[in-house]
């Protein structure tokens, strides 16, 4: 009878349920590197809905705990990444702050898939870190110039920039600088009407700098 106890714990260890599956990271910085295609969507109707983070793994995005303050209301248009069970990795721009996080597919109105292939204009991120000027060119490549900065808590600056070329391929192109391939490499998606999606390989300047990000086409008039 005293192994009874022992017993019993080893049984329930063997039938305690599976630990969940981590989800994928969803948070600023790492947004543009999925690579599965970017869609629109709109908050549908109900409450306010939170975002949830996505740490610590294992609990979130799903536990009580994950829930941020930031959150949407029907309406708000928002930028789809990967999905996660019943979770969708979603990026926001409001009229203060770009916000990354997950929230539930179920509120979330997904729009038609489309394939905007128009990439000429000048582009910028929310805070301006960073900022790409696209040109077309006669032989139907496009040509991107543009610079990024990171700026350190201790004040310092770290500046990068690119000057590649790049065919695109409906709403997808890669950039690449001339030379011996170690350069910078941007790859771009546009989205929607005014949205573009930018990853690069980390070698487009100094420590920390990155051109990933998402840009908004700056309207005609309104740049430097």
């Amino acid at each position: 009878m005293r192994l009874l106890p022992v017993l019993l714990l080893a049984c329930a260890a063997i039938a305690a349920p599976a630990r969940t599956e981590d989800a994928p990271p969803c948070r600023n910085g790492l947004f543009p590197e999925y690579e599965g295609g970017f869609r629109m969507g709109t908050i549908g109707p109900g409450p306010r809905v939170h975002f949830h983070r996505d740490w610590p793994a294992g609990e979130c995005p799903h536990g009580d705990g994950c829930r941020e303050r930031a959150y949407l209301v029907p309406g708000d248009a928002v930028l789809l990444a990967h999905a996660h069970g019943e979770w969708t990795c979603v990026w926001y721009s409001g009229t203060d702050r770009a916000f990354v996080g997950w929230l539930p597919a179920a509120r979330i109105a997904v729009e038609p898939a489309t394939t905007p292939d128009d990439f000429e204009g000048d582009w910028s991120t929310f805070h301006d870190t960073a900022s790409l000027q696209v040109r077309n060119l006669d032989d139907g490549r496009i040509a991107v110039t543009g610079a990024a900065t990171w700026h350190g808590i201790a004040g310092n600056v770290n500046v990068g920039e690119v000057h590649g070329t790049g065919r695109p391929e409906r709403n997808r192109v890669r950039i690449d600088e001339p030379g011996d391939g170690n350069g910078c490499t941007l790859w771009m998606e546009r989205v929607g009407a005014d949205l573009l999606v930018v990853h690069d390989n980390a070698l487009c300047g100094g420590l920390n700098v990155r051109f990933d990000n998402v840009y908004r086409r700056t309207p005609p008039g309104t740049g430097d």
